[in-house]
């Protein structure tokens, strides 16, 4: 299979909570305590509105990786406070892929 990274754009939002709803649960569903908190995280981080906003910042940026569909996403902040020193950097800030592809070396 060829993997493939493109960025997302408006047109990708109701993808981009798909697969962050989808592969978020599965791989972290299970250390949340309270779903009732988990859905919270989720309205905060992924809601439509979230990733509006989030692909709307000159400062993030956000990808869809496919094989031959989408099986992830990835988030970057390009300008992120180091803790600890009075620098910046770029952010990863999600990787997340389906059940799938998770183990096939895609996140090197």
């Amino acid at each position: 299979m060829v993997l493939s990274i493109r960025t997302a754009t408006l047109e990708d939002v109701s993808l981009l909570n798909e697969l962050a709803c989808t592969t978020y649960r599965s791989h972290y569903g299970k250390i949340w305590i309270s779903k009732r908190e988990m859905e919270g995280y989720f309205d905060k981080e992924y809601s439509y509105e979230a990733i509006i906003k989030s692909l709307n910042d000159p400062g993030e940026s956000w990808y869809l990786i496919s094989e031959d569909k989408p099986i992830g996403f990835a988030k970057v902040i390009w300008e992120s406070g180091i803790p600890g020193i009075d620098k910046s950097g770029v952010l990863l800030s999600k990787l997340y892929l389906n059940d799938a592809a998770t183990g096939k070396g895609y996140g090197k």
